[in-house]
C-alpha cells in the first residue's frame, strides 16, 4: 500500500496526486470507477482514471490508450518509476523499462 503514497508524494499537482492514488484503488479492485463516480470522487478525473485502468488488451494497446491523456501519461511514468525502484524480477524490470522508454519517446523526452 506504500506504492500509491510514494507516487502521491512525487506528483507535481493536486490532480496528479488524486489520479495516482485513485488509480491504485481501482487497479487493485478496492473500488470500481462507477463506485468512485457514485461517491462524487471523479468530478474531473474520470477520463484519466479510465485511461489508466487495465483491460483485457495487449500491453501496447494499453500504453497507446494511456498516451491519449497527458495527465494519465504523467501518472503512468510515476507508477513505472516507483515500481522500478523496488522490483527485483529481471523480466519485470525489462518490461517496465521498455514501457517507460516507449512513453518517453512518445512525449518527446528521448532516451
Amino acid at each position: 500500500m506504500l506504492h500509491p503514497l510514494r507516487m502521491m508524494l512525487r506528483a507535481r499537482s493536486r490532480e496528479e496526486r488524486l489520479v495516482a492514488v485513485l488509480h491504485e484503488v481501482v487497479e487493485k479492485g478496492y473500488l470500481t470507477l462507477a463506485e468512485l463516480e457514485d461517491e462524487g470522487l471523479l468530478a474531473r478525473s474520470y477520463g484519466e482514471l479510465d485511461c489508466l485502468t487495465r483491460r483485457e488488451e495487449s500491453h501496447e494497446a494499453y500504453l497507446e490508450r494511456v498516451l491519449t491523456d497527458p495527465l494519465a501519461t504523467r501518472v503512468k511514468l510515476l507508477d513505472i518509476g516507483d515500481e522500478l525502484e523496488f522490483e527485483e524480477d529481471r523480466e519485470r524490470i525489462a518490461y517496465l523499462e521498455r514501457a517507460r522508454q516507449r512513453i518517453r519517446e512518445a512525449v518527446g523526452e528521448g532516451a
